[in-house]
């Protein structure tokens, strides 16, 4: 048996030879849309991440105010959010 026989029975066992250059055409879209949406989501996680990040360094900038400034910085987000 020769390569190319090898390779037609291979072919003929899975199917191979059945896929279509439509169906390799749309799975190469669906698999390109996978990788965007993969690279999309990823984006937004490190985003999320560092504007949690800033957060936290206003809080710290809160830490620099008077006493008084606080306390009424605190009200105002406790009625924001209430």
């Amino acid at each position: 048996m020769n390569i190319q026989e090898a390779w037609n029975q291979a072919a003929d066992t899975t199917g191979a030879d059945d896929v279509g250059t439509e169906l390799g055409l749309s799975l190469a879209i669906v698999i390109l849309l996978l990788e965007v949406a993969w690279w999309f989501g990823l984006g937004m996680l490190i985003r999320t991440r560092k504007s949690g990040d800033t957060t936290h360094n206003c809080s710290k900038s809160v830490q620099h105010l008077s006493k008084h400034d606080n306390q009424s910085y605190m009200e105002s987000i406790h009625n924001s959010i209430i």
